[in-house]
């Protein structure tokens, strides 16, 4: 049971395989990989709330098919946070490093796209009118870090990861300097406790292993 993936104050879902999680409407619940939602009583939501203001640095990811996206915002925090582009998987494929807490607002749509991150400090995700999705082996988006993730959708995003047969082919972005592979069970994957907000509609689905998985 992952414990970590939490959904807070604006969302309600709906199973629709074990692997697809759609989240409309307003309600407060967790989401393990074994395919069960499990509301909670609202006296936890102020554990799960956050000050805007803590993530006034902003990077915009705007992604444009398998073209390298154009990013606006990194120019402010120059060497506190990094963005690299894996080669060998595509333009479009992204390994950021972090040592700030920064709101990453992702919008556009791309096929062969990926998003891997190590932070030092708690982060959020801004999914605006996105579509993510990739053939490479690999989740769509994949957090190392033990950190909160804060994730607030705006509009509909839908999130897919690549298809395999029960596991993924993670390559150079997904290993550590001895080789060995990083954990990624899922769309969305965490190391620590993912946080679900906002007021749109969120789409995943697991084509190898987990929707979404902490």
């Amino acid at each position: 049971v992952a414990a970590g993936a939490l959904l807070c104050s604006c969302m309600d879902a709906t199973e629709e395989t074990p692997n697809t999680l759609v989240a409309p409407e307003e309600s407060s619940f967790t989401y393990d990989i074994n395919g069960n939602v499990n509301f909670f009583d609202a006296t936890y939501q102020e554990d799960l709330e956050y000050d805007e203001k803590e993530f006034k640095n902003t990077i915009t990811i705007n992604f444009n098919g398998s073209e390298a996206p154009a990013i606006t915002g990194l120019e402010a925090l120059d060497g506190e946070v990094e963005i690299i582009t894996n080669e060998e998987k595509g333009k479009a494929h992204l390994l950021i490093k972090a040592e700030k807490k920064v709101n990453y607002v992702l919008k556009g749509k791309s096929d062969d796209a990926s998003l891997l991150i190590f932070s030092q400090k708690k982060f959020k995700l801004t999914l605006k009118d996105l579509s993510l999705s990739n053939d490479k082996g690999v989740p769509a988006i994949c957090s190392q870090t033990k950190k909160r993730c804060f994730i607030e959708t705006i509009g509909t995003a839908t999130i897919k990861d690549a298809e395999m047969d029960g596991n993924y082919s993670l390559g150079a972005f997904y290993e550590d300097a001895e080789g060995s592979e990083y954990d990624a069970k899922g769309a969305i994957f965490s190391e620590g406790e993912l946080i679900f907000c906002g007021s749109g509609t969120l789409n995943v689905e697991g084509r190898c292993k987990h929707a979404i998985a902490s």
